[in-house]
């Protein structure tokens, strides 16, 4: 009890000022030195105000902060604190998705990445052109032409060719791969 008053406190606090725990855990500081169990009282009170159909707290504002927990998780190499907080949310959208399978590609973790794409798929979230040129770095650095060509195939039927992010990305996977633009052109 003592605790998820603790918890509900820390959200109320953070509610009151916004989305300023979002810029808190960009900054440099913040993972890191903070001891474990205020991370813990964070996570815990995000998922209670999600699992408490009657919290006054917007749950929006809460994926927000937990998709930043994430990118911020990542940045400074908490790779399972990261997908430990993504298994916690209720609810994935195509950013949160996004948010773990960039923070697996650049953490050079491509097999999970590609993974995280495939469950996201299997779950029934469209990617958008940032999903997609980040899996395609993970093909690219693995050098897995096969797993690059779904993807491929994947953009042509969403209807992303010619957005620069993804174009760029198809490019390098299959440069990476050392298959000519004629070639790739013709798959």
């Amino acid at each position: 009890k003592s605790r998820t008053n603790f918890n509900q406190t820390l959200l109320v606090s953070l509610e009151a000022k916004d989305m300023s725990i979002t810029k808190l855990a960009r900054s440099n500081g913040f993972i890191k030195p903070i001891p474990n169990f205020v991370r813990s009282s964070l996570r815990n009170a995000f998922v209670e105000s999600n699992q408490n159909t009657d919290s006054p707290y917007k749950p929006k504002k809460h994926h927000i902060l937990a998709t930043n927990l994430i990118v911020s998780y990542f940045e400074k190499g908490l790779i399972d604190e990261a997908r430990s907080l993504f298994d916690e949310m209720p609810e994935r959208d195509v950013v949160a998705w996004t948010a773990m399978i960039s923070g697996y590609a650049s953490s050079n973790h491509n097999a999970r990445a590609w993974e995280c794409f495939r469950e996201m798929l299997r779950r029934g979230t469209d990617p958008n052109e940032f999903t997609l040129s980040s899996v395609l770095k993970s093909c690219r650095d693995m050098k897995v032409l096969g797993y690059g060509c779904l993807v491929h195939g994947l953009v042509v039927k969403l209807g992303v060719e010619g957005s620069l992010y993804v174009d760029n990305a198809l490019m390098n996977m299959y440069a990476a791969c050392s298959v000519t633009m004629d070639a790739a052109s013709s798959v």
